[in-house]
């Protein structure tokens, strides 16, 4: 496997990164692309974020990786005990680089990469999720890994509702287009790959930032391999840049909470997306079918939120029945389960429903590992 051809294109509104990936099946061959906003990434920080895309893939396919730039010392001397992490334990790839170089530290701002999650709102809006000293400038959000192959209008709200959140909360919005999962779901799962996208497209704002969180989720308390993980996200790190992880070791039911008691509750609620896939009409938000949706909605209702929550559409029993719920670990449904026991804000009917999908799917093969049974 070989990276090279690295390019920095400066367009009128946006600034294009690129590089040449090129595999043993010449089938896999392609430039990766990257749309930033106008600020112009340095070569060192585009090196650096092309590492990190580079190497779960050369571990995933066993491939020495011939790699045609230089990299930050730290990074280089850490990336290695990626493996475990991304379930590539047994890979002996081999990294070659041009050469090493340590980094100079960005100036003192942190981002956030930011989904619009339960997750990535409570690391937004709860300080403590994050180091005190830490100044929170940016907002990150990737387009082509949290919205692949999306529709134009649904794409439209969302970019509008990421402004109106940046513009509350006092945050600079930084928009990535990417075509990288064009190549890399063809390589590996996205669930090993997710961190290595993240850590790498936000590498390419080192210029203006020393600081990057990550949100953590419920599977930071398991130790089954994960894309982002409580040990794995610092080793994305250079010397100039930080790699944090923001939220540990919160449950999402407990981020719920946070979120429900923020000043910017009101924000959140409307406009918070959680959904696997693109709803039939952008006001939808959420499509409320899927067990992600589910599980966004039940984790609000768990804390004793009582309202209606703008996001999501209504929850009825019809559709509550269609919903398959092995998506998610057993041990976060029966924990929202018991929370909704406790304070009965959900109706009979509906918890006549979730009882009888949570004891049916006790086979699903999770063993718990962790107490999520709040």
């Amino acid at each position: 496997m070989k990276v090279d051809q690295f390019k920095i294109t400066k367009k009128e509104k946006y600034t294009r990164v690129s590089a040449r990936f090129t595999f043993v099946n010449p089938d896999l061959n392609k430039t990766v692309w990257f749309t930033l906003p106008t600020q112009i990434p340095t070569k060192s920080a585009v090196f650096d974020a092309f590492f990190i895309l580079a190497v779960p893939l050369a571990y995933a396919l066993n491939e020495d990786l011939d790699f045609k730039g230089i990299v930050s010392t730290q990074l280089y001397r850490d990336i290695h005990k990626i493996k475990p992490f991304i379930n590539q334990r047994k890979s002996e790839a081999h990294l070659k680089v041009v050469s090493t170089q340590k980094r100079k530290k960005g100036p003192d701002a942190a981002g956030l990469f930011f989904s619009m999650g339960i997750d990535s709102f409570h690391s937004l809006l709860d300080a403590s999720a994050r180091d005190a000293n830490d100044n929170l400038t940016y907002l990150i959000f990737i387009k082509g890994c949290e919205l692949y192959r999306s529709g134009s209008s649904f794409y439209t709200w969302l970019i509008s509702s990421l402004n109106k959140i940046a513009k509350a909360t006092h945050a600079t919005l930084l928009i990535v287009e990417t075509n990288l999962r064009d190549l890399t779901d063809q390589i590996m799962s996205w669930n090993y790959y997710h961190g290595a996208a993240i850590a790498g497209s936000g590498m390419f704002f080192s210029h203006v930032l020393s600081t990057l969180y990550i949100s953590s989720c419920d599977e930071y308390l398991l130790d089954d391999p994960w894309g982002t993980a409580l040990r794995l996200d610092p080793l994305w790190s250079t010397e100039g840049v930080s790699i944090k992880t923001a939220g540990y070791p919160m449950i999402k039911v407990e981020k719920a909470e946070a979120i429900v008691k923020s000043p910017h509750r009101a924000l959140a609620l409307s406009h918070i997306w959680t959904c696997w896939k693109q709803p039939a009409h952008p006001e939808d938000r959420n499509c409320g079918r899927c067990e992600k949706c589910l599980r966004g909605l039940l984790c609000f209702k768990a804390v004793g939120y009582r309202e209606n929550i703008p996001s999501f559409p209504p929850l009825t029993v019809s559709v509550m029945e269609k919903i398959d719920l092995r998506g998610g670990c057993l041990g976060t449904w029966q924990g929202i389960r018991n929370r909704l026991r406790r304070n009965g804000n959900l109706s009979p009917e509906l918890m006549k429903v979730l009882e009888k999908k949570i004891e049916n799917n006790k086979r699903w093969g999770w063993i718990e590992k962790i107490n999520l049974l709040q």
